[in-house]
């Protein structure tokens, strides 16, 4: 195993992966690939087993930031036959037949280079090209009295091109400290999508449907969230109506819904006031609760930019900002960005899992905050197909 897989794989997964599979899990990494080998070379630990680990880390893992981006259904025809796939691949100068080199890969250029590659087809109907591209990165690593030295790492960028959905997903690993979205990933999103256009002239649609259903998602999620504390306030409606009547009376407006709806106003006050007194059963796990929101951010049709957050401690229902943007929201029916905590089933090996939903019109971003095992992320956009078909 060479020296950069040996500093990608994750102390914590290896730790899971020798639990699984029977072997002792204590000790430092270093302790932890020597017991490996050792299992490895007296036949205590199945060497397919060793090497489907290792895909799977390399696939998911440190690739946290996953990109999907609409295709035009012409600018397929050089994918879905795969002969003039072939073709296509050939005239690159790259490998035309399934093989898969990432394992041992040590690229010594930042130019990316094909690794693996896996046609899968039925005859010459194509229905997913699978490709892994390895480079090195150069990264400051922390030394003594907070010196930093420059280190050489290898990145594994995935990219599969799925011809049922019509969309390429390419997966990358975020090098900024920070959970947005950072310049050098998007100028790597950039390349790999202007280098899939080199080879097999793909061209790519607007992916700003996706707000809609980030829309939904807030939706649902916060309905789901907030339906207790409605139903009480419910309760109170008439009395809401004939109080706020009385004032817009005493006050000379209108009306009680001119220019201003006072018994809704005044419903949403008192539901967020039950919120606050009752946070952490709105914050925590019920049956059927898939998730929370944590923070939303939008631009609306004037420019104007909303972003709200749950701070420490507190929810979103008890941001001012989002209390005061509800019925703009649900005029808009769209966001830019969307941060959640999905709950995981419980055969899960992690509780809960914290991620950003982002939306342009080049991309559809999930960002996931922490290392992945790779089901997270399945399950995490199976949840999104199925508010996909539940477009307000």
């Amino acid at each position: 195993m060479n020296r950069r897989l040996k500093e990608y794989l994750n102390f914590e997964s290896l730790k899971r992966f020798l639990k699984d599979n029977q072997l002792k899990n204590s000790g430092i990494k270093s302790e932890l690939l020597d017991r490996i080998n050792d299992s490895l070379e007296n036949g205590s630990l199945d060497r397919d087993d060793w090497e489907s680990y290792i895909s799977n880390e390399l696939k998911y893992g440190h690739n946290r930031a996953i990109y999907f981006s609409k295709l035009n259904s012409a600018s397929l025809h050089k994918v879905r036959n795969r002969v003039r796939l072939i073709e296509a691949l050939s005239s690159a100068e790259l490998s035309f037949n399934n093989f898969s080199d990432y394992i041992n890969a040590f690229p010594e250029s930042e130019e990316p280079e094909l690794a693996h590659l896996h046609i899968y087809h039925d005859d010459d109907m194509v229905n997913k090209v699978e490709m892994c591209f390895v480079n090195m990165v150069m990264v400051n690593k922390a030394a003594d009295e907070g010196e930093f030295i420059q280190v050489d790492e290898t990145d594994y960028i995935w990219v599969e091109i799925d011809l049922t959905k019509e969309v390429i997903c390419i997966s990358l690993r975020p090098r900024s400290n920070t959970n947005e979205t950072s310049g050098r990933t998007l100028q790597l999103f950039d390349k790999i999508t202007s280098l899939m256009t080199d080879i097999f002239s793909l061209r790519y649609l607007s992916n700003d449907h996706m707000k809609t259903t980030l829309y939904t998602i807030f939706r649902e999620l916060t309905s789901k969230a907030e339906h207790p504390y409605v139903e009480k306030v419910k309760l109170l409606a008439s009395e809401i109506e004939e109080i706020c009547q009385k004032y817009a009376a005493d006050l000379e407006l209108p009306s009680e819904k001119d220019p201003v709806n006072l018994p809704f106003r005044f419903r949403r006050l008192l539901e967020r006031a039950l919120i606050q007194n009752d946070f952490y059963h709105f914050k925590a796990y019920s049956s059927g609760k898939l998730g929370t929101v944590e923070k939303f951010f939008y631009a609306d049709d004037t420019g104007a930019r909303v972003n709200a957050a749950a701070n420490e401690g507190d929810g979103i229902e008890l941001s001012d900002i989002y209390f005061d943007t509800r019925e703009t929201i649900d005029d808009q029916r769209k966001f830019n960005k969307l941060w959640v905590t999905w709950f995981m089933p419980k055969d899960f090996p992690v509780r809960d899992c914290n991620v950003r939903l982002e939306v342009t019109s080049k991309y559809f971003v999930l960002h996931f905050y922490s290392y992945l095992q790779g089901a997270e992320k399945n399950h995490v956009l199976s949840t999104i197909d199925t508010f996909r078909e539940l477009q307000y």
